[in-house]
């Protein structure tokens, strides 16, 4: 009997659109953000219509995974998670350029949203009922962020373009020194390391930029509770 493949999960529409524009959003965001970030703020910004030729292509491979699946599970296979990202796996590029980073300056992430999530979290808990999710903190946040005009998001975005900026002057001193030998001692080998780490940093924020888009747009399909209709008391008789 041939062995069952589990069907791949295929992309979002967000995911398809920041591929197919990739180039030009790079070179549109502004220094220190990374393209997904920006890709995610110019998406959930889109009119209907923009974005409607990668919700067809999204909601068609969303059909056909469907099918497969179904075919899958009716002879015999079993779901199972299937790992995007190995971490730390042995002889990984991950795992090797995650541990030549270790003990460097902690990169900034979110951008203007991460900023204007650490400053006002502590009320938007306070506004969320007793025995909250955890996400139900950064749902709530990416409700009122996406309510912000250019102009008020502005600030925040500013001060994750300068953190970033800090960031970066700080991971040079780092490789100067402590990451100086071990540079000169493997060469090629640490550029490369270097270069995985940031498109795993890259890989990260996309995969944060997807999460903030699923959640602005659950918000905007998720229909509202029905008005309890008030029972009517039993009638007597008279």
């Amino acid at each position: 009997m041939a062995s069952l493949t589990q069907p791949k999960k295929p992309q979002t529409a967000f995911f398809m659109y920041l591929a197919e524009n990739r180039k030009a959003l790079t070179a549109e965001a502004t220094e220190g953000m990374h393209v997904a970030k920006y890709g995610a703020e110019k998406w959930k910004n889109m009119e209907p219509s923009q974005k409607a030729p990668w919700e067809k292509k999204a909601a068609d491979m969303k059909t056909e995974y469907e099918k497969q699946l179904e075919e899958f599970k009716n002879q015999g296979g079993v779901m199972a998670r299937i790992s995007k990202k190995p971490k730390g796996e042995a002889g990984s590029k991950r795992g090797s350029a995650k541990a030549k980073l270790k003990g460097g300056p902690k990169k900034p992430a979110g951008g203007g949203y991460g900023v204007y999530l650490n400053e006002h979290r502590k009320e938007i808990v306070a506004s969320l009922p007793p025995g909250h999710k955890i996400t139900d903190v950064s749902k709530a946040a990416g409700v009122k962020w996406k309510t912000l005009s250019a102009a008020q998001k502005k600030p925040y975005e500013e001060k994750y373009a300068k953190k970033a900026a800090e960031y970066k002057i700080a991971l040079e001193e780092f490789k100067k020194s402590a990451g100086a030998a071990a540079e000169a001692a493997n060469g090629q080998e640490a550029e490369e390391d270097e270069e995985a780490a940031e498109e795993d940093e890259e890989a990260d924020d996309a995969e944060e930029a997807e999460e903030e888009v699923d959640e602005a747009e659950e918000e905007e399909a998720e229909p509202e509770p029905p008005a309890l209709k008030r029972a009517r008391p039993a009638a007597h008789g008279k």
